[in-house]
């Protein structure tokens, strides 16, 4: 009887200990980026980029050193670390961004990989000087991982003639 009793206090323990893991674990993976690539998704990452806060496209990229993105400036990016901190520099020197993926958005979808391409409108504000627009190529590929769709590498760049 005695034994009874200490293996449904233990189940109960268990299941009192799931019940408060479950929520708090389900909370944390609210910002896992699940969404499958679309030309919204598209959309929203050139919305946080346009935030000028990095904190707010994080989730959509991979974190592996070994990822390469190419921007208009500096040339290139290994690794999001990089990428982020490099990002911040010139974002330092922005009031405002607004981004525009245009109806030439594209998505085209093999397996566990889809990649986009689009042009992107940019009207910058600086902080000194004149505001400016800017349209840029851009080139993205995500790859599913577990069940998140993350982007390991990117290409953004501008023609020389606008």
């Amino acid at each position: 009887m005695l034994r009874r009793a200490a293996v449904s206090s233990l189940i109960i323990s268990v299941l009192a200990v799931v019940t408060l893991i479950t929520p708090a674990s389900a909370q944390s993976n609210s910002g896992l980026q699940t969404q499958t690539p679309s030309k919204q998704l598209m959309q929203d990452i050139w919305n946080g980029w346009a935030s000028l806060d990095t904190a707010n496209v994080s989730r959509f990229y991979d974190k592996n050193a070994n990822d390469t993105f190419f921007d208009v400036t500096p040339l290139k990016y290994k690794g999001w670390s990089a990428y982020e901190s490099g990002v911040k520099n010139v974002f330092a020197q922005w009031q405002s961004m607004k981004a525009t993926v245009n109806d030439d958005a594209e998505l085209h979808a093999n397996g566990n990989l889809y990649w986009g391409t689009a042009t992107v409108h940019l009207e910058i504000t600086p902080k000194q000087g004149n505001p400016m627009t800017l349209d840029l190529r851009w080139t993205v590929l995500w790859q599913k991982q577990a069940k998140q769709w993350l982007i390991v590498h990117e290409h953004v760049s501008a023609p020389l003639q606008q």
